[in-house]
């Protein structure tokens, strides 16, 4: 559903982009504001400020370096777009090569779009197909989760002992398929990863303020509960992975039935036999 609402969005900017000159409030200003806003939020998969904010921008200078040059109000509008997405790529490396198949694939879809924007209807539409898979480009660099980025973070400020608990549930968000776990397990354990977030956001509140009595109390339940959290998020995904793994051997049936087939084949091999002796 992610990748259908950035493509279709991807598309409908690159569709409206060559009509911001007109000047016009819908379609100069408004709809393009709307529909990089929308993009930027396609590409983090979640409604946050920062996406909203780099959309926002996105617009704007796409929009203002479109008049100018295409190609490059087309590498503007993407490379901002995926901006919180390149700041959850784990390497320098990565990152450098997300920001080329962003800004690569922006230049390439604004030049298609410029040049096809007045011809038919069909052949602008195959353009606009086109521009919605080069958008797509850099998602062949893997990034992390947001939560991934949040426990990393919390490790990095908090310190031992809980940095190893949230380095670990990091690792663990990072390798979890969710296709082990069945649906009851998935949501309570959507659940508790929600929680986990807001007692590490309490927890991250209380860094660097003033050590009494009451605030060493509530830092230490806080702490616990991070700790309980994640041990009980790492045994329900490590228990779910030993049920499938049971299931899988128990389910010989395919055994069975290549065992009573070879049986069969046996028999009539030796009945085939005993026909041609006599």
């Amino acid at each position: 559903m992610r990748g259908v609402l950035l493509l279709v969005t991807a598309c409908a900017m690159f569709a409206v982009l060559p009509y911001t000159a007109r000047g016009d409030v819908v379609s100069g200003t408004l709809l393009p504001v709307v529909l990089a806003i929308a993009l930027a939020i396609a590409v983090a998969g979640r409604v946050s400020g920062a996406s909203v904010m780099a959309g926002a921008v996105a617009a704007l200078t796409g929009s203002l370096a479109w008049g100018l040059v295409p190609c490059f109000g087309g590498a503007l509008v993407l490379t901002l777009a995926y901006l919180e997405r390149t700041l959850r790529v784990r390497s320098l490396p990565a990152r450098a090569v997300h920001v080329a198949l962003a800004t690569a694939g922006g230049g390439s879809a604004g030049m298609l779009s410029a040049s096809y924007a007045h011809a038919s209807p069909v052949l602008f539409g195959v353009a606009l197909a086109l521009c919605g898979v080069l958008c797509a480009a850099p998602l062949l660099v893997a990034a992390d989760e947001r939560r991934v980025v949040i426990l990393e973070a919390a490790a990095r400020r908090l310190g031992p002992p809980l940095a190893l608990a949230l380095r670990e549930a990091a690792d663990l968000l990072r390798s979890w398929d969710a296709l082990v776990v069945d649906a009851e397990t998935a949501a309570q354990m959507a659940t508790s990863w929600r929680s986990l977030e807001r007692v590490i956001e309490g927890r991250l509140r209380l860094v660097g303020s003033p050590r009494t009595e009451s605030g060493a109390l509530v830092t230490g339940m806080l702490d616990r509960q991070i700790a309980e959290h994640i041990a009980s998020l790492l045994r329900a995904v490590a228990a779910s992975t030993m049920v499938g793994a049971a299931e899988a051997g128990l389910d010989d049936r395919a055994m069975r039935d290549v065992h009573a087939r070879g049986e069969v084949l046996e028999e009539q091999s030796r009945a085939m036999v005993e026909v041609r002796g006599r």
